[in-house]
């Protein structure tokens, strides 16, 4: 996700993940299949989705489902941040 820029002019670029991010990964890497990183986890996202009812042991119960999905800061927008503040980085392309 593309967001523009931050108020500071920094590049706002998110990633999602189809995996949510758990507590206590947030800082964590976002890696593809080849162990590259795309991004750092910053934090999950909970979309409500349809919450069915149903019978359990004779009880009607809501059953909530919720959409975890994942959110990081794109290596984009690091490499922005780390260039401003003249922090070397050896960035594979």
């Amino acid at each position: 996700w593309d967001h523009g820029a931050s108020a500071d002019g920094y590049p706002v670029r998110l990633l999602e993940t189809s995996s949510p991010g758990l507590r206590g990964q947030s800082g964590g890497p976002t890696l593809d299949a080849t162990g590259a990183v795309w991004a750092i986890q910053s934090k999950t996202v909970h979309y409500p989705l349809a919450s069915p009812e149903m019978t359990m042991n004779g009880k009607n119960v809501t059953v909530h489902q919720v959409l975890n999905v994942g959110l990081g800061v794109h290596t984009a927008s690091l490499e922005a941040l780390f260039a401003k503040h003249g922090i070397a980085v050896d960035w594979v392309d």
